[in-house]
């Protein structure tokens, strides 16, 4: 967690001229309790990968939906994208312990660029070409 300052808690619900409806209170819950648990995990640091992973994946594949569903009951946008920049960060940092787990350490982590753009002199797209260090390395 070297990157990022995470919050405690979630930003609390905004206000609202009319109370809000129980899926919304029950949905921040939800949100809250979960990005609760995984911040103690990242703290904890003695975690095994598979904890990491679990609630990484938690966070994708469960949370962003919930959030997509708050805006859609009324929640304002900018309210959920403000979750949403502290929940990336939060995946991301959840994947790097993951892979410190595993004995992979952040600078030995590569970013492969497997194809490349070449300029064809012509308007309309560039011409896309499989990076051939990459398919050497892919098919060692």
């Amino acid at each position: 967690m070297e990157d990022f300052h995470f919050p405690e808690n979630l930003p609390p619900l905004p206000l609202n001229p009319s109370p809000w409806t129980a899926n919304v209170i029950a949905a921040y819950g939800v949100l809250d309790s979960a990005f609760t648990r995984a911040l103690d995990a990242l703290r904890q640091e003695d975690s095994d990968a598979v904890r990491y992973r679990l609630l990484s994946s938690n966070v994708t594949d469960n949370l962003v939906p919930v959030l997509d569903n708050m805006e859609s009951e009324g929640v304002p946008r900018d309210w959920v994208i403000s979750c949403a920049e502290i929940l990336g960060p939060l995946v991301y940092e959840l994947e790097v312990v993951a892979l410190a787990a595993e004995g992979i350490e952040r600078d030995q982590i590569e970013f492969l660029q497997p194809v490349i753009e070449a300029e064809t002199g012509r308007p309309g797209r560039p011409k896309k070409q499989v990076d051939p260090e990459y398919l050497k390395e892919a098919t060692s």
